[in-house]
């Protein structure tokens, strides 16, 4: 229950009729080459072509917000981080009209030139997680083994930021990686994992995050470390046990990728009765309800819910939506039991859905939509049916 109006941009388009002589040609469009994703926080090169000595202007804009389904964000002039206040990112072509931009960022980014004022086509560049060990801070690797058949590790998504999954993977005989823990990224990217049974004795280590599709971060592994695990040699897992290539001839088919509409928001009391008192009763008359609308189970592990100002819940592990059955995202804090699920939030501030204006999305692990249910003024009740 938040009272407050979302207001969106509107591009409006006015068209003058001018009595003059039009130019012979028009300007042509500047272009902006495709780009491979950054490695990691890191600088990236731009490159693209333009009209020869001409000034060409960089525009951008995060890709969350500049690719949001239902309210892109404009790009807008980059500022010149070293050009005093107000100043944008400016380069000058060359006399065969190329031109090169170089330009740091830490997430998924979508970007455009511009000359004369007029705009090139849009390109989007990702993020690859290149994850790394922490170290001290005399430069000693914050990756260990403490005590018999265990590693403990500190890890450090790169680029950095909280709830991705991170693992702590081994190096196999036959050269394949294994996990041998997991966890979530707290405050700044940063884990840290612990991983017992080890097998003793030399092996590799890296670390590994996973991708962030609302960010357009891709996942990755970083640079293997040697570590001697102490205690006594035992037999690893193998990550191939069945050398048999077709242990089963007649393998079950898989189950079909979710497509939009096969989970429906069916319900949201986006109003909680009475005042907003913060309190845990009070934030937990605030819910969402997701229906499964096919004829089969769905698996809702790593599905999202969010609302427009990008609050996100995140269903952990595995939850089975039966065929026709429903599911409740509770805002407030409790214990998560059949069809119940809490979102943990606390507090006045806790409250997640406006009541005047909003709009609640339904992403699956992939980022892919699949539904989204929008209000735009008040209901007696307190809630919209979608």
């Amino acid at each position: 229950m938040i009272s407050r109006l979302i207001t969106k941009a509107t591009l409006v388009g006015v068209a003058a009729s001018l009595a003059v002589a039009a130019p012979a040609t028009a300007a042509a469009a500047p272009v902006l080459n495709a780009h491979a994703p950054a490695l990691g926080f890191s600088e990236i090169t731009l490159t693209g072509k333009a009209a020869a000595n001409s000034t060409v202007h960089l525009f951008e804009a995060a890709y969350r917000f500049a690719r949001d389904p239902d309210g892109h964000a404009p790009l807008y002039a980059s500022p010149d981080y070293s050009g005093g206040e107000g100043a944008t990112v400016t380069r000058q072509a060359d006399a065969q009209g190329n031109f090169s931009i170089p330009r740091d960022i830490d997430s998924g980014f979508v970007f455009a030139v511009e000359v004369d004022g007029v705009r090139s086509n849009e390109i989007e560049v990702a993020a690859k997680q290149v994850p790394f060990f922490a170290e001290t801070d005399d430069k000693k690797l914050l990756l260990t083994s403490p005590s018999a058949n265990t590693v403990t590790a500190t890890l450090v998504a790169n680029p950095g930021q909280d709830e991705l999954d991170m693992e702590l993977q081994r190096q196999a005989s036959n050269g394949t990686w294994v996990k041998i823990a997991s966890g979530k990224s707290g405050a700044n990217g940063v884990a840290t994992l612990t991983a017992t049974g080890v097998s003793g004795g030399a092996g590799s280590f890296r670390a590994y995050a996973g991708g962030d599709p609302l960010n357009n971060i891709l996942a990755g592994a970083g640079v293997a470390k040697p570590l001697t695990v102490a205690g006594p040699v035992t037999n690893p897992p193998n990550p191939n046990p069945n050398p048999n290539p077709n242990p089963n001839p007649n393998p079950p088919k898989p189950t079909p990728a979710p497509k939009p509409g096969d989970v429906q928001f069916t319900k949201i009391q986006y109003d909680s009765p009475g005042p907003d008192s913060g309190t845990n009763g009070s934030l937990n008359t605030e819910w969402v309800k997701l229906t499964n609308k096919t004829k089969a189970t769905i698996n809702l592990r790593d599905w999202i819910v969010r609302d427009y100002a990008n609050h996100v819940y995140k269903f952990v592990g595995t939850y089975n939506l039966g065929a026709g059955q429903s599911v409740f995202v509770i805002t407030g804090k409790g214990k998560n039991a059949g069809n119940k699920r809490y979102w943990g939030r606390s507090g006045k501030g806790g409250y997640i859905w406006n009541n005047t204006s909003e709009i609640a999305y339904l992403r699956a692990p992939s980022g892919k939509y699949i539904d989204n249910c929008m209000w735009k003024t008040p209901s007696k009740g307190g809630y919209t049916t979608c």
